[in-house]
């Protein structure tokens, strides 16, 4: 946005950046589901979770503030599952979903429709 490398709240990070040149900045966001809500027993609908996740995630990364330019150093993950009864099968659940995370945020654009909620992408390649 007009130069910059900013985050979605309008902070301009790029300013950053240059004043700490070589130094390493660390941002830290915390989100939480919004509170289930019961069913309507007449229409079916609410906002029940099957589930919740239990997880933290830390990625290390190089900007280039220049170029617009992101660099995934490490990505580490580690999630509270219980009793893995295909524990294989939770590892791949979790690395896909892990890395399709880090595919949104660097490289891929979901464009949701704010009145609906239904992606607008024609395909997955795009």
């Amino acid at each position: 946005e007009g130069g910059k490398v900013v985050t979605d709240g309008g902070e301009v990070l790029a300013d950053v950046a240059d004043v700490l040149e070589d130094e390493a900045i660390d941002i830290e966001l915390e989100w939480r589901h919004r509170p289930t809500e019961a069913f309507d027993l007449r229409t079916g609908q609410g906002n029940g979770h099957v589930q919740y996740s239990f997880a933290a995630h830390r990625a290390v990364v190089e900007v280039d503030t220049e170029l617009g330019l992101v660099k995934v150093i490490e990505l580490a993950c580690a999630q509270d599952v219980g009793k893995a009864l295909n524990p294989l099968s939770v590892l791949g659940q979790i690395q896909g979903g892990t890395l399709q995370g880090m595919g949104v945020a660097v490289m891929e654009e979901i464009i949701v429709d704010p009145k609906t909620a239904k992606v607008r992408n024609p395909s997955f390649t795009d």
